[in-house]
C-alpha cells in the first residue's frame, strides 16, 4: 500500500532546510539569497532563525507563567440554565463532598438550600435506586458471564465483599459481609450460571469457595508479585547486603594501616566474596524463578500457541530447578506455594473453552485450527501495524487476506469468534488489580462518612461502571457499556440515569 507524506510533514521539512541553510552559509551568502533560494522572503528566514534559537535555549528554573486568562466582560441576557438539584447532589455525593459542603455550594450557586435532613434522605433514595439499577445489570448479563473477580475491604474491621467482571471493569455487588468463610463467597459466586473462572488472591475462604462451587481459580497476578517480593526477594535482598557490608569490612580490616585486631589475609577475603557471590547468585536465581512463573499468566505460551498441559508441566519444573539453588529456608517456602498453587497459575486458559464456534459442514477444520488461524490473526495484525519495512508489510497483508478468506468459509460465526479471541488476548483473566482500583476509591468513604452504608457504595459503584473512561486501554466507553448493560448504551451522564430510575414508580 502505497504511503504519502502528509502536509505538515512536508512543510516542516521545507523550514528545516531553510534554516539549515541560513544557520550554514558562509560570508558571501546572505539572508536574502537564501531566501531567494528556498522561494520565501527574508523576513521568514529571520523569524524561522529566532524561533529555532529560542527553541533551543534552555528554559528558565522554575514554573513556567501561566497565561494569563481574560474575563468576558460583556453583560448576556441569556437566562441561566436550569439545574437538576438532584442531579447535583448526585455529584457532589459521588466526589465526597459533606452535607454542610453541599449546602455551601446550593448557596453559591444561588440555588435554594437544602436542609441537613433532606440532602440525608436524598442521598438514602439515590443508594436504593442505584442498587435496583445495579440488580437490573446484573440480570441482563448474569446468563454470559464467564468470569469474575473478586476481593474483601474492610471498612473499621467490617468486611466488604466486592465482585467485579475484571474484562470490562463493571463492578457488579458490593456489600457489607461480615462473615469470612468459603461457604459465604460460595454464595456470591454460585448465583452466575455461565461462570467458569474465578479470579481473587490466595486466601482460604476464596480458594475454598472457587472449589466448592466447582470452578477454576485463577491466582491474581498483582498479589502474587506482591507475595514474590515480600516473601523471597526482601529476604534473599537483605542477606545479599549483609554479605557485602561483610565483605567490605573484611577488607577494611585487610587494608588498614592502623587500629586494633590482626589483619586478614587473602584467605579470609576469598571467603567473603564467595558468601557475597553466592547470595546475590541465590537472588538472581529467585528472579529467574518469578519471571518463568509469570509467563504462566499470559493469554499464550512462548511459542505463541494456547497452553498445553505439557507446556504448562515444563515451566514448572523450570521454575523449580531455579528454586533449588536458593537456600532452604525461603527456597522451600516458595517452592512449596508453587506446587500447592500449581493449577492456579494457568487457570485462565479454561475460558478458551467457552469460545463459541460454529463449523462449516463441508469444511475439514476443527475447533482448534479456527482458534489457531484467529490467533495467528491477531499477531499478524500486530505485525502489520508495527513493520517498518514494505517486504514485512505487504507480507502481512498477504496471510492476513488468505487467514480471512480461510476463515470465512471455515466458520460462519467467524466474526464473533475473533472478537472473543481479540479479548482473551487483550485483556487476559489473570488479575484483580481492577477490585484494588475501587477499593482505593471506597476507602475515601471511609475517612469522610463515620457510617458507610450499602447503598451509598452502591452509588458509588453505579458511578464507576457508568462513567466513560477518558485515558488508558478501556476509554472511550463505560464499564456498563462495555459488558453490554441496556441502560448504559446512550452515552448519558451517570447521573442522568439514576434520577431516571428515582423517577420510576
Amino acid at each position: 500500500m502505497y504511503r504519502r507524506i502528509s502536509p505538515e510533514v512536508y512543510r516542516a521539512e521545507q523550514r528545516l532546510r531553510v534554516v539549515t541553510a541560513a544557520a550554514t552559509r558562509d560570508a558571501d551568502t546572505t539572508i536574502a539569497d537564501v531566501a531567494r533560494d528556498h522561494d520565501c522572503s527574508p523576513a521568514q528566514v529571520y523569524k524561522l532563525l529566532r524561533k529555532t534559537r529560542d527553541a533551543l535555549l534552555p528554559a528558565p528554573p522554575g514554573p513556567q507563567p501561566a497565561a494569563r486568562a481574560i474575563a468576558d466582560t460583556r453583560p448576556t441576557t441569556a437566562p441561566a440554565p436550569a439545574v437538576d438539584h438532584r442531579a447535583l447532589l448526585a455529584v457532589l455525593t459521588s466526589q465526597h463532598v459533606s452535607v454542610r459542603g453541599t449546602q455551601e455550594v446550593f448557596a453559591a450557586l444561588h440555588l435554594p438550600v437544602p436542609t441537613r435532613q433532606h440532602v440525608v434522605d436524598a442521598r438514602r433514595a439515590m443508594g436504593r435506586a442505584s442498587r435496583r439499577l445495579l440488580a437490573r445489570a446484573r440480570a441482563q448479563v448474569r446468563a454470559r458471564v464467564t468470569c469474575l473477580a473478586g476481593d474483601d475491604i474492610f471498612f473499621h474491621r467490617s468486611a466488604v465483599k466486592v465482585l467485579l467482571e475484571p474484562a470490562s471493569g463493571a463492578v457488579l455487588d458490593v456489600m457489607r459481609w461480615p462473615w469470612r468463610e468459603a461457604e459465604d463467597w460460595r454464595l456470591w459466586i454460585e448465583d452466575w450460571p455461565a461462570l467458569r473462572l474465578f479470579v481473587s488472591d490466595l486466601g482460604t475462604d476464596l480458594t475454598g469457595a472457587a472449589r466448592r462451587a466447582h470452578l477454576a481459580h485463577q491466582a491474581d497476578l498483582f498479589h502474587e508479585r506482591k507475595w514474590w517480593h515480600e516473601r523471597v526477594f526482601m529476604p534473599l535482598s537483605r542477606r545479599e547486603q549483609s554479605a557485602a557490608t561483610a565483605v567490605l569490612r573484611a577488607w577494611d580490616r585487610a587494608t588498614r594501616v592502623d587500629g586494633p585486631g590482626r589483619r586478614l589475609g587473602p584467605e579470609a577475603i576469598a571467603r567473603a566474596e564467595a558468601a557475597r557471590a553466592g547470595a546475590e547468585e541465590e537472588f538472581f536465581a529467585a528472579v529467574r524463578a518469578e519471571e518463568l512463573l509469570r509467563t504462566l499468566f499470559e493469554p499464550l505460551d512462548p511459542r505463541g500457541a494456547r497452553w498445553s498441559d505439557e507446556a504448562i508441566e515444563d515451566v514448572l519444573a523450570s521454575v523449580c530447578d531455579h528454586l533449588v539453588k536458593v537456600s532452604q529456608d525461603v527456597g522451600l517456602a516458595a517452592w512449596m506455594h508453587v506446587y500447592t498453587n500449581r493449577a492456579r497459575w494457568c487457570a485462565h486458559r479454561i475460558l478458551w473453552e467457552s469460545v463459541e464456534v460454529e463449523l462449516a459442514p463441508d469444511s475439514t477444520w476443527t475447533r482448534d485450527d479456527v482458534l489457531r488461524a484467529c490467533i495467528e490473526l491477531h499477531t499478524t495484525e500486530s505485525r502489520l501495524h508495527d513493520a517498518t519495512e514494505w517486504a514485512i508489510a505487504r507480507a502481512a497483508q498477504v496471510r492476513l487476506t488468505t487467514l480471512r478468506d480461510a476463515l470465512a468459509s471455515a466458520c460462519p460465526n467467524a466474526k464473533q469468534v475473533k472478537h472473543a479471541v481479540r479479548s482473551l488476548l487483550g485483556r487476559p483473566r489473570r488479575s484483580s488489580s481492577l477490585v484494588e482500583a475501587f477499593n482505593s476509591a471506597l476507602r475515601v468513604l471511609q475517612m469522610k462518612h463515620r457510617n458507610v452504608s450499602d447503598d451509598l457504595m452502591s452509588l458509588h459503584a453505579l458511578a464507576w461502571n457508568l462513567r466513560v473512561r477518558k485515558e488508558g486501554r478501556r476509554r472511550g466507553r463505560s464499564p456498563f457499556e462495555r459488558l453490554g448493560v441496556a441502560f448504559a448504551s446512550d452515552h448519558r451522564p451517570w447521573y442522568e440515569v439514576l434520577v431516571e430510575e428515582m423517577d420510576q414508580p
